[in-house]
């Protein structure tokens, strides 16, 4: 089997720096014959006619290179609102309220409808969409309980803690309700709704962060 030597790349590299910002820009496009003798760099061990062994690469660069990559977490992907851009919130399936979500932008319009829910922060919203314009996930249909078992039902605002409202169904104004969380309202959107104090609002929304629930769809007829 024929001889084989290995030249030594740690103390090659630097001479050969040297010498190529020795050439300059001009003498790097001259002719190969021009090119200096480098041939005194070989070690003395590498007889004429022996092969010179490739290098090999470095253990830890072999183990890089076979190491698999992450894989990039999905564009959108969160666990809270605070990882999402002005206006979104960390949408989650119903009753994951500790898992992963998607940004989602929140709504601007919601549904005419009464189906409370009770949210992942322990508070009850109207329904779902509700919920969503908070920026609140739902962790389970129906009003939150209370500790001592059943719900927070009453008949006016004043049965119910600061910050909440008596929530009705639509058109039910004089029937008994569910204490609700007063909805932030964050886009100025103009579905026209009678709230049960006669007076109009411009949306669903307006007239539940005023503790006014709706009387019917469109503005209030004139008397």
């Amino acid at each position: 089997m024929q001889a084989r030597c290995r030249r030594s790349l740690i103390w090659m590299a630097p001479l050969l720096v040297t010498a190529l910002v020795g050439w300059g820009g001009a003498r790097r496009a001259a002719a190969a014959t021009d090119a200096p003798d480098l041939s005194w760099l070989e070690e003395p061990a590498c007889a004429d006619g022996v092969d010179v062994a490739a290098l090999d690469a470095p253990d830890w660069l072999a183990d890089a290179a076979a190491t698999p990559a992450k894989p990039a977490p999905p564009a959108g992907s969160c666990t809270t609102n605070g990882q999402c851009k002005p206006k979104h919130y960390c949408a989650k399936p119903e009753g994951d309220c500790k898992g992963k979500g998607e940004c989602k932008a929140k709504p601007t319009v919601c549904p005419l409808i009464f189906k409370p829910v009770c949210g992942c922060n322990g508070k009850t919203y109207s329904n779902s969409c509700l919920a969503a314009v908070a920026g609140v996930n739902v962790k389970a249909d129906g009003a939150c309980p209370k500790p001592t078992g059943g719900t927070y039902t009453c008949k006016t605002n004043k049965d119910c803690k600061k910050g909440d409202f008596c929530a009705k169904d639509i058109g039910k104004c004089d029937d008994e309700g569910v204490c609700a969380q007063r909805p932030i309202c964050t886009a100025l959107v103009v579905a026209p709704v009678c709230g049960c104090n006669n007076k109009t609002y411009s949306n669903q929304c307006m007239a539940h962060s005023s503790g006014e629930n709706v009387k019917h769809d469109g503005k209030c007829e004139k008397k």
